[in-house]
């Protein structure tokens, strides 16, 4: 059982493993990690300060942990997810080109949830990321 990741929040942990699966412990909020309900492999895992996220390889993302804190969103809601990011209190997520996602909370293709005082660090995350992957794309 090799570690990929390992990340940690106010209340609990989650790794990911190199074999796609992801554990964590912890107080979790009740809601069993995305490995433990589908067995779909996940690529990356993100944290807010109360709740977590986890990528598939399959670009959906599934949450679990405070639902203030962004571990609330429905499955069916995060899909075609290029990449996604935590901030202390909020996640946002970028739409892979050519969907749409029509969501309240949507801006553009960036999809943002979790403590409304945590969505524009968020958002900010989110685009710096965003920057550096087209650059390394761009050196390869």
């Amino acid at each position: 059982m090799k570690i990929k990741k390992l990340i940690s929040n106010k209340f609990g942990f989650a790794a990911l493993l190199y074999n796609g699966t992801v554990i964590s412990w912890g107080d979790i909020m009740g809601k069993k990690p995305m490995s433990d309900n589908k067995k779909e492999k996940i690529k990356d895992i993100v944290a807010t300060s109360q709740a977590f996220a986890a990528h598939t390889e399959n670009d959906s993302v599934y949450t679990w942990g405070n639902i203030s804190f962004g571990g609330d969103k429905n499955d069916s809601e995060l899909e075609f997810i290029e990449l996604i990011v935590g901030s202390t209190g909020a996640f946002a997520a970028k739409i892979k080109s050519g969907y749409f996602i029509n969501r309240s909370n949507e801006q553009g293709n960036i999809l943002i949830w979790g403590d409304k005082d945590s969505l524009q660090e968020a958002e900010d995350n989110l685009k710096q990321l965003d920057v550096k992957s087209n650059l390394l794309n761009l050196l390869n």
